[in-house]
């Protein structure tokens, strides 16, 4: 649209330029046109002259001399600001030529553009359709093998083919979850290690004391809560010396009594085998 704009405005300033050049072509004309006028009236009233060697005779003979080269200088003016008329007017010609092609060019990206955009809607209608369809399937005839005769949520169920090529695996979502109460009372504990440790040199603990500190610190540092990953795991499953370190020890209980876990929803894996001897491919299911 840029380009568009540009080759208009340009356009719009030669366009301006012709109009100029055509009033100048007027008065050009003009005065050729009125100096030929002169030329034929002189010539007329020097054949009906009656007096011979007067100023009137030496006037007219003057003006039908001066006319050849006369007319040659106004012919070329006017033909020049006519070549010039014709030059731009070209110009324009080539302009609008060319922005002509940019409309089509764009008309043209904007229908495949649009094309693209009905056809990603209408691929994604088809998948939101089939995995609708999928989920009310899996709702009404796959999930409820989860829960057992008891009554209880299982974690997951595997369901096999008659000819074991093809398994379906059946699972359910797990959440982590702290308890922020007792996780702010882990943070001060750990907060208490810090404070104990924090003017002690590296090189004066030993290789334990350097692997927990390091733990600790990729843990807590700079954060406000905690969350489940890596570092918190590790060092829940960490064998802390209660003698020794009484702050991460009672740290890490506290941390063990925050976490738990509940059942978020099921979902299901697909797998695959050609053969009995091969084993089981992973089968895209989103």
């Amino acid at each position: 649209m840029t380009k568009i704009k540009s080759l208009k405005v340009k356009i719009g300033r030669l366009q301006r330029k012709i109009i100029s050049l055509e009033k100048k072509e007027k008065i050009a004309r003009n005065r050729w046109t009125k100096e030929y006028h002169r030329f034929i009236k002189s010539s007329k009233d020097l054949a009906t002259i009656k007096k011979y060697g007067t100023k009137k005779e030496a006037k007219l003979k003057e003006i039908i001399n001066n006319w050849d080269e006369k007319t040659v200088l106004l012919t070329i003016n006017r033909d020049k600001i006519r070549d010039k008329i014709a030059s731009i007017k070209e110009e324009i010609n080539s302009l609008n030529t060319k922005r002509a092609e940019l409309v089509k060019d764009i008309e043209s990206q904007t229908r495949e553009t649009n094309d693209k955009i009905n056809q990603i809607f209408a691929v994604n209608n088809i998948v939101i359709s089939a995995l609708d369809s999928r989920d009310s399937f899996l709702e009404t005839h796959v999930y409820p093998n989860l829960i057992d005769e008891n009554g209880k949520l299982l974690s997951q169920v595997t369901l096999l083919s008659s000819d074991k090529s093809r398994k379906v695996v059946v699972l359910t979502n797990t959440i982590h979850i702290i308890n922020p109460e007792l996780a702010s009372l882990a943070q001060e504990k750990i907060q208490d290690f810090f404070s104990i440790f924090k003017e002690k040199i590296e090189s004066e603990m030993d290789k334990e004391t350097k692997l927990l500190y390091k733990l600790i610190s990729e843990l807590l540092i700079e954060r406000k809560s905690f969350k489940p990953g890596q570092y918190l795991y590790q060092f829940l499953s960490t064998n802390i010396d209660e003698k020794d370190f009484p702050e991460l020890y009672e740290a890490q209980t506290l941390l063990k009594q925050s976490l738990g876990s509940k059942k978020s929803g099921a979902y299901i894996k697909l797998y695959e085998k050609s053969g009995i001897k091969n084993s089981f491919k992973p089968i895209r299911t989103k």
